[in-house]
């Protein structure tokens, strides 16, 4: 979590894939905005690798919308490598009451 003027970063995290649809990641998700709505953040944001489609899918059911806005993604890191495919990073967002 990183504070962006009113609004909260949620960086990158992940679920591990056999620990999936056991509803850890609604729980981050619900921790996170509790701590963003306690501490008066207007909405939160984060970036989802565009060919990610079924998670930004997911990030919409519960009430996150695209901005409009893209960013580029690292063209290689010790990490992850190097894509085989141009990638970029899809900003979401939910605004919070």
């Amino acid at each position: 979590l990183q504070a962006q003027g009113d609004q909260l970063y949620l960086g990158l995290f992940s679920v591990d894939p056999e620990s999936q649809g056991k509803g850890i990641g609604k729980q981050i998700m619900r921790a996170a905005e509790d701590y963003a709505k306690t501490n008066r953040f207007h909405s939160i944001v984060m970036s989802v690798i565009s060919v990610r489609t079924e998670l930004i899918d997911w990030y919409k059911k519960y009430g996150y919308t695209e901005t409009g806005q893209k960013a580029p993604f690292p063209p290689s890191h010790p990490d992850t490598g190097i894509p085989k495919r141009p990638l970029e990073f899809i900003i979401l967002q939910k605004k919070l009451s």
